[in-house]
């Protein structure tokens, strides 16, 4: 028997079915589109627009059901911790706001850490407390009313972040720039 490896894609996706299992009844998989995935430089809801930086994550917007019916994600639905850590920061996005958790994963100086994007934020949620897998982290919502152009959908980027930044410091910028960050695919396998 080999070891199975694991994205991080495969290890939120029981967590959030479970979690929702009354709006996402007969989920069978994620539906994505150019644009969506880690490294694109297109916008996925604005067709033949550029990005100003390749994605930085995965966008998840749309499922498959069993019977073949493709569904966008409904507001209300529960962005729950997929892997247990802590919460490091909360930030505004242009769309909702960014959590950040720092994980017990290490390599070569780096923490491995996992942001979800355009969320609300559960009242709950502090930085500097753990959470186990479960915990509600948000809800998807209509956003912070700064951009409507963009549909309903929450964002997920993997990184490596070298341990001496402060995530005081952590904002979109920073992942996009910084030399001591470094950006994972969410679809490859990690675990």
């Amino acid at each position: 028997m080999t070891d199975m490896k694991l994205s991080t894609v495969d290890l939120l996706t029981p967590v959030l079915v479970d979690k929702n299992l009354d709006v996402l009844a007969g989920f069978k998989e994620w539906v994505f589109r150019l644009g969506m995935n880690f490294g694109d430089n297109w916008c996925w809801w604005k067709s033949g627009k550029k990005r100003r930086t390749v994605h930085e994550g995965i966008d998840f917007y749309q499922y498959l059901t069993r019977t073949g019916e493709v569904c966008s994600l409904p507001s209300g639905l529960i962005i729950p911790v997929f892997i247990p850590g802590r919460v490091v920061r909360i930030f505004p996005d242009f769309s909702g706001f960014s959590v950040v958790m720092a994980h017990e994963q290490q390599k070569d100086g780096a923490v491995l850490h996992t942001i979800f994007a355009h969320i609300q934020p559960c009242e709950s949620l502090q930085p500097g407390r753990d959470y186990r897998q479960g915990y509600p982290l948000g809800i998807l919502t209509s956003g912070n009313g700064e951009n409507r152009a963009v549909p309903l959908h929450f964002h997920l980027s993997v990184a490596w972040v070298k341990d001496d930044l402060n995530p005081d410091d952590f904002n979109w910028q920073l992942f996009n720039d910084s030399a001591s960050v470094t950006l994972i695919d969410p679809q490859i396998c990690l675990f």
